[in-house]
């Protein structure tokens, strides 16, 4: 991307990063007599072990601990150019003889305006969302993941025209664990080429839902599900998906325009997330990604965005198509599995042809033998293709 705009800057002004500690009293009255010893218990859990993942040259003021009482850490950084990334890592330690549980964890949410420059997140350092009731044993260390990024991938009219300045803020709050604790969920490795990284084409997963990473940046990694989701049950499955149609109503495609649908020609890219509410049969393909995204809240992982792949990202991947069909057969290795889903074929988020002119709406699939990039009619009267979405998440420390 050519930027004409001068350079400017984004200071990050921060974080107050913090530990409240909610203690349950233990009290009792004994009206029996004898002799009661309670034991002696102890209640510390504080931040420690500060790691550097990268951006540490964008310092302004470097985060600190000090002991066994650090509750408090702030950092100011400033990001002089897109792409810039700034990334921490940092330990939670429950030094003390109690089990520990999240009681509620409050969290800065960038604006709209701001998320078009700038990305922002806390995790743990797998990716999983800190949440409520979230078990922190007696003894045990647990590990956040702190990022700030100047956009990589920002459009040149939404650089900002002035030095911007954001401060975000951080707050988890422990108590002592009830009935309610419940042990985190973490995203687990299932292949990956190199030990020390993860890569393109890797495999991971959490609980019962699987992923292979298209993209890795310093900020995100883009995933896409690695079975067709099976919309019955909202969650996706290997045994017995469902094919939907894009939608049972046309309307993204009315007296020359697409109605609600916005169109960014770069990707051609027809996906509209506000046609979930839509009820009865007219349940568009968004309607089930967002249902899937819903799936992920529930099990705490992290997502950026959920959507359907690109013609563009498809073509980029080693896809072509040529007069007659199109084939992936020529993509690398790592990423056939783009193609290679037992034989279905998905909806891709694209359209072919023009705004006043639309050819189909692109779907890819394939199985270990072929490959196919195609596309279906869109009046979609009785078309049905499968769904498989992308995930992007928050790049991942494991």
């Amino acid at each position: 991307m050519n930027i004409k705009k001068n350079k400017k800057y984004i200071f990050i002004v921060i974080l107050i990063f913090l530990i409240s500690i909610g203690f349950a009293y233990l009290s009792s009255t004994l009206n029996i007599t004898g002799l009661t010893r309670v034991m002696g218990n102890n209640w510390n859990i504080y931040f420690d072990n500060i790691q550097y993942v990268r951006g540490q040259d964008f310092e302004i003021t470097a985060p600190t601990t000090t002991g066994t009482t650090t509750t408090s850490v702030s950092y100011e950084v400033f990001l002089p150019s897109p792409g810039d990334v700034y990334k921490f890592n940092i330990d939670i330690v429950n030094a003390g003889s109690l089990d520990a549980m999240v009681k509620v964890v409050t969290d800065t949410e960038l604006t709209d305006a701001q998320k078009k420059y700038a990305s922002y997140y806390v995790t743990y350092s797998d990716g999983i969302s800190c949440d409520d009731y979230q078990l922190l044993p007696k003894n045990s260390t647990d590990t956040l993941s702190v990022m700030v990024a100047y956009n990589r991938d920002i459009l040149e009219e939404d650089l900002p025209d002035t030095d911007k300045s954001i401060t975000v803020t951080f707050h988890i709050e422990f108590e002592q664990a009830t009935s309610k604790a419940t042990a985190r969920n973490h995203i687990t490795v299932v292949n990956r080429a190199n030990n020390n990284t993860l890569s393109v084409g890797d495999e991971i997963a959490l609980g019962d839902e699987h992923f292979f990473i298209l993209e890795t940046n310093p900020e995100s990694y883009k995933l896409m599900t690695k079975y067709l989701l099976n919309t019955d049950q909202k969650k996706q499955s290997g045994a017995s998906p469902t094919r939907v149609k894009f939608s049972n109503i046309v309307y993204w495609y009315n007296n020359n325009s697409f109605g609600s649908y916005g169109v960014n020609y770069l990707n051609n890219v027809i996906y509209d997330r506000s046609k979930s509410a839509e009820t009865g049969d007219n349940y568009s393909v968004v309607y089930h990604v967002n249902n899937y995204l819903n799936t992920l809240d529930s099990i705490d992982m992290k997502y950026i965005e959920g959507r359907l792949l690109t013609i563009m990202e498809a073509y980029k991947y080693g896809c072509v198509y040529v007069s007659g069909g199109g084939n992936c057969s020529a993509v690398p290795d790592n990423l056939k599995f783009i193609y290679y889903n037992n034989g279905g074929n998905y909806w891709l988020g694209s359209f072919s042809g023009s705004l006043t002119s639309p050819g189909y709406v692109w779907n890819l699939g394939g199985s270990t033998t072929y490959s196919y990039l195609g596309g279906t009619d869109t009046s979609l009267e009785n078309r049905t293709q499968y769904i498989r979405p992308v995930i992007e998440i928050p790049a991942l420390d494991i």
